[in-house]
């Protein structure tokens, strides 16, 4: 099925880039890239686990719902009155955004400065980002209200600071107070969690912004002259990366290759490792994958003696926490966290849960991908290159399970506004959709 799975995702791939006419189409992204990643775990390089027939045809069900998701989109979009609903930056608010990013990092970056003076690593004040108690003692994210105010607020926020800063930078109004204090909130935050994410967030954006706008729209002069920088922002966000690295682990220098291929392939492993573990026998109905947008509600409730936790999301929880445990797939690599996002759609519904799960992804990601091909708004390009972002790292899960993820599209809800040109310096296509 490894084989049927990747001849099936290429097809798939070439077919949409025909229909579209764009390369950068949700189901050219998604089965193009998942074509690589089964092809990638398939070679089972470093004595990588090797996945059962099983959890290829689980693998493969889930790129045919996704496929069978974009092929709704495409039949049921209707045409919209670009005139109206083009949303831009609110940067005023953006901008209290980034205060209180960059207030809580500092709080945060003390708490890191006394743990250095105690003669804590980087890679062990990293470990401590993900824990939380009620005292906070000992701990990265402090006490639970404190991790509240990280999951919530600054976390959201800072991941949809990420694609505005690029949109804004290179084909928006670059709007100089905001892209300085993001650049800021960004790099405190990446100090404050020991973490490399948000660069290669940024490296992902900057991609999708110079293969969108390249020699597909008209561009004035100095829009083009910054899309020609591109480029050089990508290398110095990977140097970034590399050296975070470095300063998370000591040995990652001479395994960053082998470090790369995991990362892309493992997930495809832990999954089948999974499947055949205790915690595949929970069924969440939906609340794994839905976890980020219903558990600050029920969190909520239980904190109001209003409603106890379902055993759906204490399971979910459970499961959560299960899947963090490091596990040996390798002869030098040990991972953890990632499961892809077709074993949480298994999880929620079974199969069935694989099929609907997946397609539902596709239907949304791809008529985000037509809603900004009709508007060229800066909100909906925004959205978009968060799904892109989301169809990058589905090797590991899908990302509305994470509350820091999901929340920030509620987020966007209050950081946008109407406009008439929706903020983006382009002025349509050179040639057709």
């Amino acid at each position: 099925m490894a084989i049927v799975s990747i001849v099936f995702s290429i097809i798939i791939a070439v077919l949409f880039l025909k229909i579209t006419k764009n390369i950068y189409n949700a189901a050219t992204i998604f089965c193009g890239y998942w074509g690589i990643l089964v092809f990638l775990n398939y070679l089972s390089l470093d004595g990588m686990h090797k996945p059962s027939e099983l959890t290829y045809s689980y693998i493969f069900l889930g790129i045919f719902g996704f496929t069978i998701g974009c092929i709704l989109a495409l039949l049921r979009t209707k045409r919209i009155n670009v005139k109206v609903r083009k949303g831009e930056p609110n940067y005023f608010l953006l901008k209290i955004a980034c205060v209180i990013i960059i207030a809580y990092c500092l709080y945060r970056i003390s708490l890191i400065v006394v743990f250095l003076t105690q003669g804590y690593s980087w890679g062990e004040i990293r470990l401590m980002h993900g824990i939380a108690g009620d005292s906070g003692e000992g701990t990265l994210k402090g006490g639970t209200f404190s991790q509240i105010l990280h999951d919530w607020c600054v976390a959201p926020l800072l991941y949809l600071l990420a694609p505005t800063l690029v949109i804004d930078l290179f084909i928006g109004k670059r709007e100089k107070q905001f892209s300085i204090m993001a650049i800021v909130a960004m790099i405190l935050y990446s100090v404050s969690t020991v973490s490399r994410a948000i660069w290669s967030f940024l490296i992902l954006y900057a991609i999708c912004v110079m293969i969108i706008c390249k020699g597909k729209y008209q561009l004035p002069k100095k829009v083009k002259k910054w899309i020609r920088r591109i480029p050089i922002f990508i290398v110095i966000l990977f140097l970034i990366i590399v050296f975070i690295t470095q300063q998370r682990s000591a040995d990652s220098e001479a395994n960053i290759i082998l470090n790369m291929y995991a990362y892309l392939a493992g997930g495809i492993s832990l999954m089948d490792i999974y499947l055949q573990s205790p915690i595949s026998n929970m069924c969440t109905y939906g609340f794994f994958s839905m976890y980020g947008f219903v558990q600050p509600i029920f969190f909520v409730l239980n904190y109001l003696h209003i409603l106890d936790y379902p055993q759906a999301i204490l399971d979910t929880i459970q499961i959560k926490d299960a899947l963090e445990v490091y596990i040996p797939i390798s002869d030098h690599i040990t991972m953890n966290a990632y499961s892809t996002l077709f074993y949480n759609f298994y999880l929620d519904f079974r199969i069935v849960g694989i099929f609907i799960g997946s397609m539902i992804f596709g239907l949304i990601c791809m008529k985000m991908y037509r809603n900004f091909k009709q508007r060229q708004d800066f909100k909906s390009l925004a959205i978009y290159l968060i799904l892109v972002q989301f169809i990058i790292f589905s090797m590991a899960r899908i990302y509305t399970s994470l509350t820091t993820r999901a929340l920030t599209f509620i987020w966007i809800l209050f950081m946008f506004r109407n406009s008439l040109d929706g903020g983006l310096n382009i002025s349509g296509e050179k040639r057709g959709e």
